[in-house]
């Protein structure tokens, strides 16, 4: 009968053991993290069973401020996913903490990392108009950004490269007004790009939304040579207000339109002599 009441005690003290010794509950998994352009959804996966599953009000295990009408849930007892209520636009900096004495199933408190961090990108280029085709002397370009840039950021870190020119040219970023005008026109190149930042729905591609574009105008301090060419430099440099920068630098190459001639053509007796004023005249534009 001795041996009978021991043997249970045994295995009662060893489990206790084990339980003692058994490493406290961790986040095993955040996402997204580092740089994400237009995350949809932001999920947390713990090690080990935080709840019950059943209750549609067990509460949320972290807060952040990129949840503005989202809806948060529980997946299963170790994971929890916030939906977000439409993709995060860019320049957005996200931080998450887990909620304050927050315990597994068991009650044990979460160790380790209690705050999680992510961006969506700078001001990065995604889209720009005229796309294709010379460009005119005085062009106006349009850049479509996931975030819109700081005024001095672009100022000293975008430029135009002039062929024949030995130095950088600044970019400048034109008034509001200005662009707006130009997003009125009828160009189709417009339109385009206006459907593939999200500005406008497109009439023929059923594609998953994304956040709307930051659309600036630009152009060239100084006029642009005809039939050169001119690169638009944006470097990795160029800043958000909240310090976000594009980390990516861009280059796009145009080449600007000839320049304009004409030439008064007419039918002669030699080439000495006037034009004949029995024939037409005509004009050769080139």
């Amino acid at each position: 009968m001795r041996i009978a009441i021991l043997v249970p005690l045994a295995a009662t003290t060893l489990a206790a053991t084990l339980l003692t010794a058994a490493p406290p509950p961790r986040v095993e998994r955040f996402n997204p993290t580092g740089t994400v352009a237009g995350p949809e959804q932001i999920s947390i996966r713990f090690t080990r069973p935080m709840v019950a599953l059943g209750d549609p009000r067990l509460p949320a295990p972290i807060t952040g401020n990129c949840s503005t009408g989202a809806t948060g849930r529980w997946v299963d007892a170790q994971s929890y996913a916030i939906d977000l209520a439409a993709p995060l636009p860019g320049g957005q900096r996200c931080t998450y903490t887990l909620t304050p004495g927050l315990k597994d199933l068991a009650g044990t408190p979460v160790a380790g990392q209690q705050r999680f961090t992510f961006a969506t990108p700078g001001p990065q280029v995604r889209g720009f108009a005229p796309d294709y085709g010379a460009i005119e002397e005085d062009q106006v370009f349009l850049l479509a950004l996931e975030a819109a840039p700081t005024a001095a950021s672009v100022a000293a870190h975008a430029s135009c490269l002039i062929d024949g020119v030995g130095e950088a040219v600044p970019l400048d970023i034109l008034p509001q007004a200005t662009r707006d005008k130009v997003l009125a026109t009828s160009d189709y190149r417009i339109r385009s790009l206006l459907e593939t930042t999200g500005w406008r729905k497109s009439d023929y591609d059923d594609a998953p939304p994304r956040p709307s574009a930051a659309i600036i105008a630009a152009k060239c301090r100084r006029s642009l040579p005809a039939g050169g060419k001119v690169t638009l430099n944006w470097d990795a440099d160029v800043t958000a207000a909240n310090g976000l920068t594009a980390g990516t630098p861009w280059r796009q190459t145009f080449a600007i339109r000839p320049a304009f001639t004409a030439r008064l053509e007419c039918a002669r007796v030699d080439a000495a002599a006037a034009c004949s004023p029995l024939e037409p005249l005509r004009l050769a534009i080139a």
